[in-house]
């Protein structure tokens, strides 16, 4: 970002002063660099730093880092299926869902077993409200991604919760109160202080006319 690319340009103008000290300058560039993120814009500056100290193990794994990520990106960039899943997610990114769930749709087609398409698929899922399909598209990308699996799988915590929220919702509306409850209770099983959950709770205890309990639910949220 902008302020990395100041300190880089920070050092560079350093490394052209009489007065500075080495060892200070080479922390501090090594710290900067550090900071990088793993793609193209990182090469030029790690082969700067490299051209100099050589023989700094940390700037050489991080070098072979950002040029393994950098081939990867590369490689997705000719593969149909990683194009489709950048535009889908840029799609949903800008609040296009219809267009977000198509291209998916298209990728899962073609590879339905790629872990980031039927977890961006899920996410599609989660905002249009249909909480069970995008909970199972969660667990589907949990299994398959090793390095993502804790977000898919939080991600399926939230589709599970707001899914026993909702079934509470048509509960209530069909004026089955005691089945509500027991849905908000299994929501919050999901995750337990959930200010939603909590606050579904306590207007379920008001409209069976228990207004001391609501009160103790609205006091522990």
């Amino acid at each position: 970002d902008a302020s990395r690319a100041e300190a880089l340009r920070m050092i560079a103008a350093l490394r052209e002063r009489e007065d500075t000290d080495p060892v200070q300058l080479k922390d501090n560039w090594r710290s900067s660099l550090s900071r990088l993120p793993d793609d193209a814009s990182a090469l030029k500056p790690l082969g700067e730093f490299l051209a100099l100290y050589p023989d700094d193990e940390a700037a050489k794994v991080q070098l072979a880092r950002v040029q393994r990520a950098e081939a990867e990106r590369q490689r997705r960039l000719k593969d149909p299926v990683f194009r489709l899943l950048a535009a889908g997610i840029a799609d949903y990114d800008a609040g296009r869902l219809g267009d977000a769930e198509a291209k998916l749709l298209q990728a899962r087609a073609l590879r339905p077993t790629e872990a980031e398409v039927a977890g961006n698929l899920g996410r599609v899922r989660l905002r249009q409200g249909r909480h069970a399909e995008a909970a199972e598209l969660f667990e589907t990308a949990a299994r398959g991604d090793k390095e993502g699996r804790s977000k898919w799988q939080s991600l399926a915590r939230t589709a599970r919760f707001w899914r026993q929220l909702r079934a509470a919702d048509a509960a209530t509306d069909a004026g089955n109160l005691a089945q509500a409850r027991t849905d908000i209770q299994a929501a919050l099983k999901i995750q337990p202080r959930d200010p939603d959950g909590l606050s579904a709770l306590a207007d379920n205890a008001l409209r069976r006319g228990d207004a001391a309990g609501a009160e103790k639910i609205y006091r522990e949220a």
